[in-house]
């Protein structure tokens, strides 16, 4: 659906996305409507940033009451949903990790939609320290803590 903007509401194979941000991005659900995701949004910011969240729209004084009251995981109940529900660890158990036909370990990252190749590894821990390694790096890089 082009042109609709929501903060953390994205539209992705058929369903609505939402995600928050804090340290890391956390991902909140699929939704089957947008309305529903932008909502999901709105109260997970919210319950993570305080006065200080980046709504779509503003929290009812009831609804702002609620959330303040909710944890984390009591929010994530209520509203039916799994963090990182839908993500699947694969065989390694590590994440840009994976094991080639040649039984070398492929260390890779994907950027919107491109895929960076960090190295072909003789070992499973020298592949993850190499992710490691990258992840570090960018992450120092770009400034996020």
């Amino acid at each position: 659906m082009p042109g609709l903007a929501f903060h953390g509401v994205h539209y992705k194979n058929q369903s609505w996305h939402a995600y928050v941000k804090k340290d890391k991005i956390r991902y909140v659900g699929i939704f089957g409507s947008m309305l529903e995701a932008i909502k999901a949004y709105d109260m997970a910011e919210y319950n993570l940033h305080g006065t200080n969240a980046l709504l779509n729209y503003e929290l009812s004084e009831d609804e702002a009451i609620e959330v303040e009251r909710m944890d984390w995981n009591m929010l994530v109940e209520k509203l039916g949903l799994t963090i990182q529900g839908r993500r699947k660890h694969q065989k390694t158990g590590y994440r840009g990790v994976r094991q080639v036909m040649s039984g070398k370990w492929l260390a890779s990252y994907y950027y919107r939609g491109t895929v960076i190749q960090l190295g072909l590894f003789e070992a499973l821990d020298v592949a993850v320290k190499a992710y490691d390694r990258w992840m570090k790096a960018t992450i120092s890089f770009f400034g996020y803590c």
